[in-house]
């Protein structure tokens, strides 16, 4: 029974009924009797779910004590269980070494007690291989996954429910590597088998509508990406309840998408539901190690909107909890990945010390765990690289994103690899501040080349590339170019993003100032008005986007020389005027006429877009 509730979920009820049966046990049977063991690894598994991590390493230590000295002669699969839930633990606490050891144990035992072919040894290979893609070892992870495949499928056929999890793994697992296509491949596959061997309603297909998800929206594909997330929260609801954990994560993984769609709102909405949902399961969700991937996110909304103090915060938070999680509360690979985050947050804030301890730690950490030639090591190089960028040292940031190029080379192979597209748009962005213009496009050709290879000619991140390619298109007084990169800009935008969106807006900001420049002051005004109407409703009527358009606008009415049109323009563009005289109106008039070239949106590094 007590088990029963903690996979709902129930995990103080749980506790409490097991709590009962380990003293039940005890009484009866003996402190050293294997059925008390059973008792102990049990509670012992709900106090890991409960993030209680040395109580539970505890029990089950006692547990495997007990087993050890009853089956030392014949090996039992009791034993097998307790060495793989001592494994779940310190896999949770990022000890990925002791984790692998357990798990190697209770894979012996396993062969010796139930084969080779057996789905119990299946299921042991697909937890190293899980630990492996934590360590972020994606090559043994895929080999430890294989194997489980084939087993799984020997033992029980190509329909059954543990191949599609498997099939799963492996779909994320490709994820994790950029491959995409691989990854929508098997992740599709292990939907067919699990529709088949569970019907619908099914937890383990709530996960890979998740995955899916989590794919399409990579690629771009946001109205299917949807589809898939919104399911797997009605399947999780519907079946686990609405104040289960996993709850949580499909709350999180939707307000991913809704803040990559730029709806921050409703993504908070989503976030603060997920604390909610997490605090009814295991108390303040500020104290549980599960909660960090809310905080994460949050700290990422927090930042794009500007509100760097509460993005630190919360990063902050995350970083503690995952902290707390890991072994003597040292920095591992989960610890690290929260800390390039809140390096990102000082550098924003200009407080580069910060920044570079934050990112200099990162990388020593992930290059002592996983050696100088590895993907995550290339993405610390492009956190320096770009560091450096922002405080004006090319060379330093030259080097750095160089070396994340070669890396990812020498782990990938030649080709369009999706990893290599973010170096490519930091280098781009350097030789730019180098005034370097043709190095500078010719990186981002090779940024756009991979995106339009990986992820498709319509995704998002297509048009930020587009963007900076008219941008610096326009600084050379190459207008006709420009403008023929932002038209395919906007054209991406408003088929991925819609018409009514602050982007879409932006991209017809950026063509209209590419027209202004070759004096197509009819197509300007045309393209400075849609963006005008979409800031207006989605920013409002003073954001400084607004106002910029406003006084853009004013600007190609005096060079119509429809001065009155102007001047009403450059009146809004102010704001509110109500405390101006007439005679500050007239100076302030006079002394803006003067500028009289549309202002585009800073060129700003963009932040990669995150993944949910």
């Amino acid at each position: 029974m007590g088990s029963v509730q903690s996979a709902r979920g129930q995990h103080e009820q749980a506790a409490e009924l097991l709590e009962r049966a380990v003293a039940i046990r005890t009484a009866v049977l003996g402190p050293e009797h294997p059925r008390t063991a059973v008792s102990l690894c049990n509670l012992g598994s709900v106090r890991n779910a409960q993030g209680q991590y040395p109580r539970a390493l505890e029990l089950m230590h006692r547990a495997q004590r007990i087993q050890a000295a009853a089956f030392a002669e014949q090996p039992h699969q009791d034993l097998a269980l307790t060495h793989q839930s001592l494994a779940n633990v310190y896999h949770n606490q990022g000890q990925h070494a002791q984790a692998l050891e357990h798990y190697e144990q209770a894979l012996r035992v396993l062969e010796a007690t139930l084969g080779e072919l057996h789905p119990s040894t299946a299921a042991t290979h697909s937890n190293m291989a899980n630990v492996y893609t934590d360590q972020g070892q994606r090559a043994q992870a895929l080999h430890e996954y294989t194997q489980a495949l084939a087993i799984q499928r020997a033992a029980l056929g190509e329909q059954d429910a543990g191949v599609g999890l498997i099939l799963y793994n492996l779909g994320n697992t490709h994820l994790g590597l950029g491959e995409l296509d691989r990854a929508l491949e098997r992740l599709t596959q292990a939907l067919a088998v699990q529709q088949q061997a569970l019907g619908e309603l099914h937890a383990d297909m709530a996960s890979t509508h998740d995955g899916l998800g989590i794919v399409l929206f990579r690629q771009g594909r946001h109205t299917l990406a949807l589809e898939h997330l919104d399911k797997a929260l009605e399947l999780k609801r519907r079946v686990l309840g609405p104040e289960h954990p996993a709850v949580a994560t499909s709350l999180t993984n939707l307000a991913n998408l809704r803040l990559a769609q730029s709806q921050p709102e409703q993504a908070e909405e989503l976030l603060q539901e997920a604390l909610r949902v997490y605090t009814a399961a295991h108390g303040c969700a500020a104290d549980h190690p599960r909660a960090a991937p809310v905080y994460i996110t949050l700290g990422t909304l927090c930042q794009q909107r500007g509100r760097l103090g509460e993005a630190q915060q919360h990063f902050s938070t995350a970083l503690r909890l995952r902290q707390a999680a890991a072994a003597g509360g040292q920095h591992n690979l989960d610890t690290v990945a929260v800390l390039q985050s809140l390096g990102s947050v000082y550098a924003a804030q200009r407080q580069f010390a910060q920044a570079m301890e934050c990112q200099t730690q990162v990388l020593a950490t992930r290059t002592a765990a996983l050696g100088p030639e590895h993907l995550d090591v290339a993405a610390s190089h492009t956190s320096l690289g770009e560091l450096y960028g922002m405080q004006n040292q090319s060379e330093r940031a030259v080097e750095h994103l160089t070396k994340a190029l070669s890396i990812q080379r020498a782990c990938l192979g030649e080709g369009l690899h999706l990893a290599s597209a973010l170096p490519l748009e930091r280098l781009a962005s350097v030789y730019y501040d180098l005034k370097q213009p043709e190095q500078a496009l010719e990186h981002w050709r090779q940024a756009l080349a991979i995106y339009r290879a990986r992820v498709g000619a319509q995704h998002p991140r297509i048009a930020v590339v587009l963007h900076f390619m008219g941008h610096t298109l326009l600084s050379c007084g190459r207008g006709a170019e420009s403008v023929e990169h932002h038209t395919q800009a906007l054209a991406v935008r408003q088929a991925a993003l819609g018409e009514q969106h602050a982007e879409t807006a932006s991209s017809h900001n950026d063509l209209a100032s590419a027209f202004f420049q070759l004096r197509r002051f009819p197509e300007a005004l045309e393209h400075f008005k849609q963006a005008l109407l979409v800031f207006q409703a989605k920013l409002g009527p003073h954001h400084p986007h607004t106002l910029s358009v406003h006084k853009n606008i004013a600007v190609v009415h005096f060079n119509m020389g429809e001065t009155q049109l102007g001047n009403e323009q450059l009146l809004q563009a102010q704001g509110p005027t109500a405390a101006l005289s007439p005679e500050q109106l007239a100076q302030l008039l006079q002394k803006q006429q003067a500028a009289q070239q549309p202002q585009q949106q800073g060129k700003q590094q963009p932040p990669p877009p995150p993944p949910p």
